[in-house]
């Protein structure tokens, strides 16, 4: 009598990573919500969204060589509705890594986020600038590359809320930088009263009450000190309904030596073909938005380099960079730029201040 073969073990028992594999997305999911309700922006997620994607690649693929590595035909069949689920968490997670790969390119600059010289709340005022960035781009691939206007409250110096938030601009708190003095997540951007907005409820966030506290924004090409002396004296006479044009200036003062400082858009190779924009003002050298400059250097919330002695702030440009400008060694972080904007204090924003 021939002694029985020993029977091959199976490997489709349900094992710790089988438990774990099942139970990563669900609870990675959850995990997340909870930090987004409590306010944590989705750009600090990113990378251990990323992590979570690599282990559930690697544990989903470890589950289906179990699988196929199966000797019990009938645990095979069973195991049919385990490789579907498996394929999907594989991916889903590649899916996931994709998504990373793509909001993380447009980010650049990764090394400013370790530069141990810089003041605590440099990373996420840096990652607000690059968040607003894609916004902006957002609105422009909808809107025939124009960027949007100016607030129409007078001097409020920041995009006009309405027509980002809340449909492109979903975390409202991105245009208040922590480090700034004024910051206060439970105020900021939000109704103080409700006289003015009978249908929201006093602490709710309302593009109306967005303001320039961190950040200064134009919606007009504006490229040196001379065209921003320019631009502040036409700005002074224009109403709201002209927000959305051109400005006309003095012969001379405008874009490229014109008489006109042109709208803010994306496609700025034509101006720059025609002459119509300084060409030495590219792409990686037109401001958009910036870190509110002041008058006193000692102010600023940003300093880096050695002893962190050097003062400045970050500037987004239109191909989407943030990069640190000492203060007086280049437009816009001048005393120039900062004299024009303390001259002028916004108006009070009704339900808001």
């Amino acid at each position: 009598m021939e002694p029985e073969s020993p029977q091959k073990k199976d490997e489709t028992k349900i094992g710790w990573d089988t438990i774990f594999s099942l139970l990563l997305f669900p609870v990675t999911f959850i995990v997340v919500w909870l930090l987004l309700k409590l306010g944590v922006s989705i750009f600090y997620l990113v990378p251990p969204l990323a992590l979570a994607g690599i282990i559930g690649i690697i544990l989903s693929s470890r589950i289906l060589d179990k699988i196929k590595a199966s000797t019990n035909k009938f645990k095979r069949r069973k195991s049919v509705a385990a490789a579907s689920y498996a394929n999907f968490l594989l991916y889903l997670y590649l899916i996931a890594l994709i998504c990373y790969a793509i909001v993380a390119h447009p980010l650049g600059h990764v090394w400013d986020l370790f530069d141990i010289h810089g003041s605590a709340p440099r990373i996420p005022c840096v990652n607000n600038l690059k968040q607003i960035g894609l916004i902006l781009n957002m609105y422009t691939n909808e809107n025939e590359e124009m960027f949007p206007p100016i607030d129409d409250t007078k001097n409020n110096f920041i995009f006009d809320g309405n027509v980002l938030y809340p449909e492109y601009l979903w975390e409202i708190e991105v245009v208040a930088c922590p480090g700034d003095a004024d910051h206060n997540r439970e105020t900021n951007f939000r109704l103080l009263a409700v006289e003015r907005h009978p249908a929201f409820s006093v602490g709710d966030a309302h593009p109306d009450c967005i303001t320039d506290i961190s950040y200064c924004y134009f919606g007009w090409f504006v490229t040196s000190d001379e065209e921003a002396e320019a631009f502040f004296e036409a700005y002074d006479k224009l109403s709201p309904e002209d927000y959305d044009k051109d400005i006309i200036v003095s012969d001379g003062r405008g874009n490229g030596g014109g008489n006109v400082i042109h709208r803010l858009r994306t496609d700025a190779d034509q101006f720059l073909a025609e002459g119509a924009i300084d060409p030495e003002s590219t792409e990686s050298k037109i401001p958009i938005a910036w870190d509110m400059p002041t008058l006193d250097p000692a102010e600023s919330n940003h300093r880096i380099g050695e002893g962190a002695g050097e003062v400045g702030g970050y500037v987004l440009y239109l191909d989407g960079h943030v990069e640190f400008i000492a203060f007086g060694t280049k437009f816009p972080m001048t005393g120039t730029m900062a004299r024009l904007l303390a001259e002028r204090p916004h108006e009070r924003i009704p339900d808001c201040e």
